[in-house]
């Protein structure tokens, strides 16, 4: 798979949410994802063998398995602060209905600083139970204990948008199928930490049969989308990226001094 870096940031770009009058923006080629990608790498232990590229796409082919939970995908290398937008798209390209399990099919989680003791799902999946739906969960912790809030709502799309949007505290929800138009299937008070990462996933689900699926995009809008672990306070990535120009031009300064000191010694001697 080819590695080419072209990922756009970008500034000063407009919304109708409650995002920030200046927030950043990142738009993924998915071709740039990979072990060692720079914005995008790898999740899950057979991720190296399960995705593949096609066409600008990312293709997810996990094995039937007749037992444990193959998963593959992809998350970010930045996290995100304050308000945000994620917006996921996908097509379901062999995924049959399962027997058993919690459902296959596709998905985009946030987790944020705490760790994965909370999170906020959205996927489309086969389900044993609910048939072809959406699928949204809120995972929380309470005495050490993790609980799951989950919601489903009927669809039978095979492709579309699925979409994340934080305004103050709360998650929003919101899938498209083939005619393109969001539609809330669930919102959850989720509080303003900040997000850790961004994840893109295949999941069979416990189930036995094999899973393909294509992502077809990956954005995200929001007030700050700083490198690494998500600082206290929202930094963007422009603020670590002016810093760390400033840095090395400060360095390479110091060392034309120390080159010029060193001739006008030699000059001396």
């Amino acid at each position: 798979m080819a590695f080419a870096a072209a990922i756009c940031f970008v500034t000063g770009c407009s919304s109708d949410r409650s995002i920030s009058a200046d927030p950043d923006s990142f738009t993924a080629d998915l071709t740039d994802a990979g072990p060692q990608g720079r914005t995008l790498g790898y999740l899950g232990d057979n991720a190296e063998t399960a995705i593949s590229e096609d066409k600008g796409h990312l293709v997810v082919n996990l094995p039937a398995a007749r037992s444990g939970r193959p998963q593959a995908g992809i998350r970010t290398m930045f996290a995100a602060v304050g308000d945000f937008e994620v917006t996921v798209g996908f097509e379901l390209r062999d995924v049959r209905m399962p027997s058993d399990g919690y459902g296959s099919g596709v998905g985009v989680q946030v987790t944020p600083r705490g760790g994965a003791d909370r999170i906020v799902y959205l996927g489309r999946v086969r389900h044993p139970g609910e048939g072809d739906v959406w699928k949204a969960v809120h995972r929380t912790s309470r005495g050490g204990r993790r609980e799951h809030d989950h919601r489903y709502v009927k669809t039978d799309a095979r492709s579309g948008r699925l979409q994340l949007v934080r305004e103050g505290g709360m998650i929003r929800c919101l899938a498209a199928g083939d005619d393109g138009e969001f539609h809330e299937v669930a919102a959850f008070a989720f509080g303003d930490d900040g997000i850790r990462e961004i994840s893109v996933i295949a999941d069979t689900g416990g189930g036995t049969n094999r899973t393909k699926v294509a992502i077809t995009e990956l954005s995200v809008l929001a007030d700050g989308l700083p490198y690494g672990l998500p600082p206290e306070e929202g930094v963007s990535t422009w603020t670590i990226w002016a810093v760390a120009f400033t840095a090395g031009a400060g360095l390479l300064a110091i060392g034309a001094i120390d080159r010029w000191r060193g001739a006008r010694t030699i000059g001396r001697a």
